[in-house]
């Protein structure tokens, strides 16, 4: 039986497994394979023309992974880790063509102490549509829902200078009630160190329906 052959300029063909046992296989060249298998013949990595290697099985890397280059995932990312960071020079975009409730879905699960933050640092955009943090729903609602029983439950706050404002605005609506501020339980207090202005291009109504007294 043949069990290696030497070719013209050098090249070495096995015709059987070679088995190296507990010793280690050490190259300063090129090893050139097309499969990467265990010892039981299953195969572990497949490596293709032009370098690109495919695992069959889930590969499992106790050190760091750095990819200098497009990272393409087709299918699915499973990640049980204690912390994520993404840095990148360009933009981050996070896009499903899921057609279901959730289909991007950020969720903190912690404890008491948890925080979800939206922070842009240096943006100074405060333009329609363009603002330097932006909530974009082209046709749907954009519902703001707290659960918390306190003082504050939703607090908008502009903290910037004496120039600043709060503007709430309904674009083209011609509703009776295109803005509608509603307590269904409680009342409604609105507060000013100066003037509080209230103005129409139409008639102001003042309704009371309880005792009569404005």
């Amino acid at each position: 039986d043949v069990a290696m052959t030497i070719a013209d300029g050098g090249g070495v063909t096995f015709s059987q497994a070679v088995d190296l046992g507990s010793n280690t296989l050490t190259t300063t060249g090129s090893l050139q394979v097309r499969t990467i298998d265990y010892s039981d013949g299953d195969n572990a990595i497949t490596i293709a023309d032009g370098g690109g290697a495919t695992f069959p099985q889930k590969a499992v890397f106790s050190g760091e992974v750095e990819v200098d280059g497009a990272l393409n995932i087709d299918g699915s990312v499973d990640a049980d880790v204690t912390d994520v960071q993404v840095d990148s020079s360009g933009d981050i975009d996070l896009v499903s063509t899921n057609d279901a409730a959730h289909a991007i879905l950020l969720h903190a699960n912690g404890g008491t102490s948890e925080t979800i933050t939206l922070h842009s640092d240096q943006g100074t955009s405060a333009t329609e549509g363009a603002a330097s943090v932006q909530i974009t729903s082209d046709v749907g609602g954009i519902n703001l829902k707290s659960g918390l029983n306190a003082a504050n439950a939703i607090h908008l706050v502009a903290d910037g200078g004496t120039s600043e404002t709060i503007k709430i605005h309904a674009d083209q609506s011609t509703s009776a009630n295109a803005i509608y501020l509603a307590a269904d339980a409680g009342g409604m207090k609105f507060e000013a160190a100066s003037d509080i202005i209230l103005g129409t291009d139409a008639k102001l109504y003042l309704n009371e329906t309880a005792d009569g007294d404005i």
